[in-house]
């Protein structure tokens, strides 16, 4: 059990059938009559914020929840796809669970260590586009341009941005040509 007059900013407990957190809390202490706690409340599993009085010697059941860190990976139709950052358990969480935080939240973007892209200037003049747009968001330790013509320049003109981008760049120079890849 936990009184009313210990309610802290993210303290869980039990009332009316559900659990709910206090997202806000103000201790009021008239000059007349006893003390009393003036909260907004969280339903943890509904999301929705309600406006509750409390006597300050109010006690109500302390709420344990199991908080892990996790990790946002992608989103999959409403559900926000997470990864616990200790078991690597990948876990679908209701969108509406996160409500407005959702526009804070980035995809995590995954590392690849090698990464063959297509570039072609026959796909017209921003044939570079989808490259440069790749190797900022997917951080990417080898990068190869592939090519599909004779045109070997245009592939390569990605080298200086790959190379400023944190990535190895590997030049095909002809038709043909192999490369090893190292550590």
């Amino acid at each position: 059990m936990i009184l009313a007059g210990d309610f802290r900013n993210g303290t869980t407990f039990e009332m009316d059938g559900g659990v709910f957190r206090v997202v806000e809390f103000q201790h009021v202490k008239p000059g007349k009559g006893a003390a009393f706690v003036r909260t907004k409340l969280k339903n943890v599993e509904t999301g929705q914020v309600v406006e509750k009085t409390f006597r300050a010697g109010e006690k109500v059941a302390k709420a344990m929840l199991d908080r892990r860190e996790m990790q946002y990976l992608y989103k999959e139709g409403n559900d926000l796809v997470m990864m616990d950052l200790e078991t690597y358990e990948q876990l679908p969480v209701p969108a509406e669970t996160v409500g407005d935080g959702i526009k804070y939240l980035k995809e995590k973007a995954p590392k690849i260590d090698l990464a063959l892209f297509p570039v072609d200037r026959r796909m017209g003049k921003d044939y570079m586009k989808g490259a440069k747009q790749f190797i900022e968001q997917i951080k990417t330790t080898i990068f190869v341009p592939m090519h599909f013509s004779e045109d070997y320049e245009g592939g390569n003109a990605l080298r200086d941005f790959a190379e400023n981008a944190g990535c190895r760049f590997v030049s095909i120079t002809h038709r043909g040509e192999s490369f090893e890849i190292t550590k």
